[in-house]
């Protein structure tokens, strides 16, 4: 049987030279009849198996193909209407220049012109696309970079900052916990965050040679003195000996970790201002996994084997299952990234007449200024970072930021803002856009750094340019806890023992 395909050819001379065989050789297991039959239906099989994805394949790369012919038509396009304004350009200096002999400069002008032209004709694909592409859209920059040192309190801008897998250094290294009664049914420690607890907005955080500085605002509209005659705490951001340190467990949206008690100092200084026993928590080198759907892979990537295979042993060491990544006290990513046109839109919608939106409020850890219309961060599957004395960085953009009332919160009083300046609110109308989060307006997306082994160290500053690598067809879909309790039956990050 002979085809127009050479793979087909060759697969069906081996099933005619092996029923051949099979028909010359007694074989006595199965009969001559029974195992040639389940031979050719074998490979009969793997045939159209293989055929099916060879048509898959095929049909890919004419997409492909179809998309660059369309792509080279375009820039052809581009090419002969530059071509033909040089071409008239040259003409009327020309004719000009025909007026006028003597006169050098309009002379000089039209080889220029010639070799603009010249130039054009002779231009690369590359160069072309690069050129369209370079001309058209806002151009997008880096505005702002926060950490937050203590998760909840308010944030440290800086005017560049270092990557890491975890997020940016000293980004929520460390978190307040609430010691609660020794017989709580609901634990010894309740997580602080900024939403539960309002009045963390009024500690100030800022940073100077790698110390830490904690200052407590009283709220504007309280004539309180300070509680301590010395009402800034410096904290060393990398705590050098932890083994005389307590250890703690903390859980953070169903992901354990371990954590170091910072001790009486620290402890007793939070809670003379909160009125209640607080703990200041350490991470250390600890890290806690990330669960669910969010971790670094581009939104269209769907992982070969999926948590589920995880819980096999033999699976576990045959197949390629990456490992999870790690974050700290973050909620969900290590990264969160938004865009000044958003917060603008968020700001109009504000009642008269309301300050402008504090952007501060959204916790974010990049913020990009140059974004087209508002929430086109919706979209983004990844962000390249770049500048002029550094090689480009990539953050993958993976899933959407819910909203919870942490917004409304008064900044300045340490309490919920008045019902008509709830932000939340007014982003309930129309910013419910994630399935996975029916009930929370979205406001930002989460991000991983992308090749982590070789962005891992490189700095962002404030300038930096910014282009949307990848761009989704859709909006992702969050999902937190899927399948989220197999991870960590299998792994926990495993760090050596600190001295």
């Amino acid at each position: 049987m002979a085809t127009s395909e050479p793979f087909v050819d060759s697969l069906w001379e081996m099933i005619e030279k092996t029923t051949h065989y099979i028909n010359t050789t007694h074989i006595p297991i199965l009969g001559e009849w029974s195992l040639r039959s389940i031979f050719q239906i074998g490979l009969i099989w793997y045939l159209v198996i293989k055929l099916s994805t060879r048509g898959t394949q095929l049909e890919e790369y004419r997409k492909r193909l179809q998309n660059a012919e369309a792509q080279i038509q375009r820039d052809e396009e581009s090419r002969k209407e530059v071509s033909e304004i040089a071409s008239d350009l040259k003409g009327m200096l020309e004719e000009k220049s025909g007026m006028l002999e003597n006169d050098h400069e309009l002379a000089s002008m039209v080889k220029k012109v010639d070799g603009i032209s010249l130039a054009t004709a002779t231009a690369q694909q590359k160069d072309i696309s690069k050129s369209i592409s370079s001309s058209s859209g806002p151009k997008m920059t880096i505005s702002q970079l926060y950490i937050y040192p203590i998760k909840s309190l308010r944030g440290c801008s800086l005017p560049s900052a270092t990557l890491t897998k975890e997020g940016f250094s000293y980004d929520r290294k460390f978190m307040l916990l609430r010691i609660r009664d020794p017989n709580s049914k609901w634990g010894s420690y309740q997580n602080m965050h900024i939403s539960e607890f309002p009045e963390m907005a009024l500690f100030h955080t800022s940073i100077k040679d790698s110390t830490l500085h904690v200052t407590y605002h009283a709220p504007s509209s309280s004539s309180q003195t300070p509680v301590s005659p010395h009402p800034t705490l410096t904290i060393d951001l990398s705590p050098s000996t932890l083994s005389h340190l307590p250890e703690i467990s903390i859980t953070m949206h169903k992901s354990p970790m371990t954590a170091y008690d910072m001790g009486s100092t620290y402890n007793n200084w939070f809670s003379q201002y909160f009125k209640y026993p607080v703990l200041l928590a350490y991470a250390g080198p600890n890290r806690r996994l990330v669960l669910g759907n969010l971790p670094g892979q581009p939104a269209t990537y769907t992982p070969p084997t999926r948590p589920l295979l995880q819980k096999i042993p033999l699976l576990n060491s045959l197949l390629p299952i990456p490992k999870s990544p790690s974050i700290i006290f973050n909620d969900c990513a290590p990264y969160l990234i938004i865009t000044q046109s958003s917060c603008d839109d968020v700001t109009s919608r504000l009642p008269s007449p309301t300050p402008k939106m504090d952007i501060t409020k959204f916790r974010a850890n990049i913020i990009i200024s140059g974004s087209p219309r508002p929430y086109d961060e919706d979209y983004w599957g990844g962000l390249t970072f770049s500048s002029d004395s550094n090689s480009p960085k990539e953050i993958l953009l993976t899933a959407n930021c819910g909203r919870c009332v942490s917004l409304n919160v008064d900044h300045e009083t340490g309490t919920p803002a008045p019902k008509e300046k709830e932000v939340l609110k007014l982003l309930m109308k129309d910013r419910r856009v994630d399935d996975g989060m029916k009930y929370s307006p979205i406001f930002g997306r989460y991000g991983f750094l992308g090749n982590g082994d070789v962005c891992e160290g490189k700095m962002l500053k404030v300038g930096d340019a910014v282009q949307v690598s990848r761009r989704n067809g859709e909006r992702t879909r969050f999902c937190r806890f899927i399948l989220s309790f197999l991870p960590l039956m299998i792994q926990q990050p495993q760090l050596p023992k600190p001295s």
